[in-house]
């Protein structure tokens, strides 16, 4: 089978169905191609991915392998690195849409060719096997890609779209440069930067007498009134 790398924790395993078997390298699905879920093969896993084929006609109970996903090459050409299937059970955004695959894959009859071979003990009557995939369906992977394509990767982003939508923005702005106040500590010139939208975290506080001190100590930081003593 193909070379997969499992990552950390236990198996969440989702079954992709039951598959009869055509030949060594080749699948397909057993009874109505859809599921309950209305669901077709290529919904449910991708190329490239691992899929876990169980039978009792095969020798361990059947074995780990990958959606196959060669390509069409010239003579003698090797495969390219765009056919290669992913180092992780999954294949995250899906493998390059440039690809033409030798081998035909989901489809009206539920198709799945394998990277390796699959051969029967001797004598064994029922060949068939029920396929699994490591995590969610392929459908539900590629839903959670989508949506993320509009998910801001920054707090910059995020207020660039919510000021497109023009939404409230709370946060942190700088005033003009005529409004920053320079305070002086000996030789060293340091620069205060007002803060709009100050949010006030502490407000069981407020209308009391510590509450009130409290604010005067930090108007008079913001001011740079407050100059480090030494002892």
């Amino acid at each position: 089978g193909g070379h997969v790398i499992y990552p950390r924790g236990g198996k969440y395993l989702t079954e992709i169905g039951r598959m009869r078997r055509l030949d060594e390298r080749t699948f397909v699905a057993m009874g109505p191609q859809a599921s309950e879920q209305g669901l077709a093969l290529e919904d449910k896993v991708a190329r490239g991915e691992a899929v876990w084929l169980v039978g009792d006609a095969y020798a361990s109970g059947g074995g780990w392998f990958r959606v196959d996903s060669k390509v069409e090459t010239r003579k003698n050409e090797v495969q390219p690195a765009r056919a290669k299937p992913p180092d992780s059970v999954l294949s995250g955004e899906g493998m390059s849409k440039k690809n033409v695959y030798l081998s035909d894959f989901g489809g009206p009859s539920g198709t799945l060719p394998i990277d390796g071979l699959m051969i029967p003990l001797a004598g064994s009557v029922d060949t068939s096997v029920t396929a699994y995939r490591f995590g969610v369906n392929a459908d539900v992977r590629r839903l959670w890609f989508e949506a993320g394509k509009g998910v801001p990767r920054s707090e910059a982003d995020l207020e660039a779209a919510l000021r497109r939508e023009r939404l409230k923005v709370e946060g942190v702005e700088r005033r003009s440069k005529d409004k920053i106040l320079i305070a002086e500590s000996g030789r060293k010139r340091k620069r205060y930067v007002e803060k709009k939208n100050r949010v006030t975290t502490n407000t069981h506080m407020a209308g009391t007498e510590d509450g009130r001190l409290m604010e005067s100590i930090m108007g008079n930081v913001r001011r740079g009134k407050f100059q480090k003593k030494h002892g």
